[in-house]
């Protein structure tokens, strides 16, 4: 049994190496000019607005690129519940600790994590360090500072009788 096995495999093994494989070279291109070259550095374009109380002894910067945006934030304190209508949100956590909310779920986020936040879903943070939560914000489409939504200060919709 053992020598029909090795035999077999042999067989399978010349049939394999003696089909002729059919080497295309493929035709030298010259490299892709992508063009004048484009940088997009955080603080290409620094956004104007006054910080949340929440955040306001942090450090906010952002730049916009084609199709997003990106922020760096530096927060001490707690980000007060919020959300984006027309934006979703990738956090990566640099370094800290913090406890995320994030719709209906609570997780906590250290350095390194990544931390993705759907349009339309609430999210808030929570920092129980002595250090502060440094992190780079990824916004797609780009962030529209009119498009922060803060639910705690939306107004019930008027009772009809």
């Amino acid at each position: 049994m053992r020598k029909m096995f090795v035999v077999i495999m042999l067989m399978l093994f010349a049939m394999g190496c003696s089909e002729e494989k059919a080497y295309e070279k493929q035709a030298w291109s010259p490299p892709i000019n992508p063009g004048p070259p484009r940088k997009f550095d955080v603080g290409d374009e620094v956004l104007e607005n006054k910080l949340p109380e929440d955040v306001s002894d942090g450090f906010l910067s952002f730049g916009k690129a084609p199709g997003f945006s990106y922020g760096v934030l530096i927060a001490h304190n707690t980000v007060s519940p919020r959300y984006h209508e027309r934006s979703d949100m990738l956090v990566y956590i640099h370094s800290g600790i913090t406890r995320f909310h994030v719709g209906d779920e609570n997780f906590w986020a250290a350095g390194g994590d990544v931390v993705y936040v759907p349009r339309g879903s609430t999210y808030a943070v929570t920092t129980r360090e002595k250090y502060p939560l440094e992190f780079v914000t990824v916004y797609s489409p780009p962030f529209d500072p009119n498009d922060i939504v803060y639910p705690e200060l939306e107004k019930p919709a008027p009772l009809v009788k």
